[in-house]
């Protein structure tokens, strides 16, 4: 892992940059760390951000639902 798990108390504070991040997926990679895909560490975060009750699976709106419609279906496969 090349960067850190989320943080509850800041996930409240950027939970709108998460989702502008999940709306970029699939942009271009060209500009991407050698070191890791940020793709796969945003689906890191939403994991444990959903493991520690921080985002529900069920919201049709939510982060969840919008990252499993944007996402290609290695990072879903990532995810699980």
């Amino acid at each position: 892992m090349t960067c850190c798990a989320p943080y509850d108390d800041v996930f409240e504070i950027l939970r709108e940059e998460y989702g502008r991040a999940v709306d970029a997926l699939g942009g271009d990679a060209r500009h991407w760390c050698r070191l890791a895909n940020p793709e796969e560490q945003l689906t890191m975060h939403l994991m444990l951000l959903y493991q520690r009750g921080k985002i529900p699976l069920d919201d049709p709106e939510g982060l969840l639902a919008r990252f499993y419609a944007k996402a290609t279906d290695a990072l879903c496969a990532y995810a699980l």
